[in-house]
């Protein structure tokens, strides 16, 4: 395995961990605010090594979730100088509830999708 992408592993796994601190001590939006970092390094990597590392990482902790997963990305991405949006939209269940589902757009375009069609989803929130 590449040295390079066995670093950026490590660095979704010190992101998720981040995540999970500010996330368990900020309201949502404060969060967001913290999590969003100024861009840094324009286009190190390929966006979809990024998405590849990510979607690694989660499933060997077994933590493979649309929110988690859009988080991540959203902030990697940030951090080489792209500009991601974190999208967050809900629907009715058959079971009269609410579902909920996460996903990445770029340039108005759903990007990496996972699991349900975001098309079935009202959109609620909108990052940045």
């Amino acid at each position: 395995m590449n040295p390079g992408f066995v670093l950026l592993c490590g660095k979704v796994l010190a992101s998720g961990y981040l995540a999970w601190m500010l996330y368990k001590s900020h309201t949502f939006t404060e969060f967001l605010r913290r999590w969003t970092p100024r861009p840094t390094r324009p286009g190190r990597r390929p966006a979809q090594q990024v998405v590849d590392a990510v979607d690694l990482c989660l499933h060997l902790i077994r933590r493979r979730r649309c929110f988690l997963r859009s988080l991540l990305i959203y902030r990697l991405l940030r951090c080489q100088g792209e500009e991601p949006v974190f999208v967050i939209g809900v629907r009715h269940s058959e079971s009269g509830g609410l579902l909920g589902h996460a996903w990445i757009e770029n340039g108005g375009q759903v990007r990496w999708p996972y699991g349900d069609d975001p098309k079935l989803y009202t959109v609620v929130l909108r990052y940045p």
